[in-house]
């Protein structure tokens, strides 16, 4: 079963590559802890693909990357409250200015999307495949929620 949920994951990631480049390019001239945290988007993006490909899957996934990707996910939450220093705006950054003057309001919905990957790997260490996917799709609403407070329309 491993070796399927590894096969699955290399077909994901290939489907999602194309969208990667597009990512790319919106990021050219991105430098030093601008450069990080989009970097760190891309890889989030990638990883709820993978995820999501992995739980709609017709077989039953592999719990241990299942624990792997959401795992990810939650220290993502943790390291993009440090990718975010005053006065990191420069361009090509869709940061809005609200990341620093709400900071305390960033900083929750970022621990709100390690605490929902959190109960993510809780559910996968249950068994409990009913609440597979609901919960996945709070993890993916966490990120949704942050993009409309903190991110702008322009990029990728």
């Amino acid at each position: 079963m491993a070796v399927r949920s590894i096969v699955w994951f290399f077909l994901v990631m290939a489907a999602v590559s194309p969208f990667s480049i597009t990512s790319l390019n919106a990021h050219e001239g991105a430098t030093g802890i601008v450069k990080e945290r989009m970097d760190l988007m891309v890889s989030l993006r990638q990883t709820m693909k993978a995820l999501s490909g992995m739980i709609r899957a017709d077989e039953r996934p592999d719990n241990a990357a299942l624990i792997d990707a959401a795992t990810r996910i939650s220290e993502h939450g943790k390291q993009m409250q440090l990718l975010f220093p005053t006065g990191s705006m420069e361009a090509p950054s869709v940061a809005r200015p609200e990341i620093w003057t709400d900071r305390r309001q960033f900083n929750a919905m970022a621990d709100t999307l390690g605490r929902e990957a959190q109960s993510l790997i809780e559910i996968v260490r249950s068994g409990d495949r009913e609440r597979l996917m609901p919960q996945f799709r709070r993890v993916g609403a966490s990120c949704s929620a942050c993009h409309k407070s903190f991110r702008s329309k322009k990029g990728s």
